[in-house]
């Protein structure tokens, strides 16, 4: 898969491994970003995306100007045992990952359910949302368990979460 709109990728026959996908997501980014420079001139563009090739998730949060902010993303990962306990660690991490390493994190199931990931331009739970800002909140939204813990994407970040093996990993663009 060299792009997501491209190449094997309609085939159905073929399975991708989750770093195929990210890279590919990955090279999309860039080429979009290269073709805007191209045709305007212009170096400012945001490019949120959501893909999946049924077992890969990836989202973005990308904005082509280095000092302007993309509109705002957000995710919340429910049914996880762990919920609260990962949208901490994913949160904390949002400053490693803006030193270019990945985080990643697997995922146990509370139910049979499974795990999910919950992808939103806002916390879809309104004003009383549990939303965890670079690392603060966490200890509320854990007492409460009836609530979703969004973490906001940071600009120019990948989330990628693999439905196959319940983990969500974190990376640079």
């Amino acid at each position: 898969a060299q792009h997501l709109a491209g190449g094997d990728v309609c085939l159905r026959s073929k399975e991708f491994e989750p770093a195929e996908v990210i890279g590919a997501m990955r090279r999309t980014v860039r080429d979009i970003e290269g073709t805007i420079a191209r045709l305007t001139g212009a170096s400012h563009g945001s490019l949120n995306f959501a893909a999946s090739d049924g077992r890969t998730v990836v989202v973005t949060r990308f904005r082509t100007a280095a000092n302007d902010e993309p509109p705002s993303l957000y995710f919340a990962i429910t049914g996880s045992t762990e919920r609260a306990a990962a949208a901490r660690l994913l949160d904390s991490q949002a400053a490693v990952v803006g030193e270019q390493r990945a985080v990643s994190l697997a995922l146990q199931s509370e139910s049979s359910g499974g795990v999910r990931l919950w992808v939103a331009s806002e916390p879809l739970d309104g004003e009383g949302a549990c939303v965890l800002l670079h690392g603060r909140g966490g200890e509320a939204c854990a007492a409460r368990s009836d609530a979703r813990v969004w973490v906001p994407l940071a600009k120019d970040q990948m989330l990628a979460f693999d439905t196959a093996t319940a983990t969500a990993s974190l990376e640079c663009l």
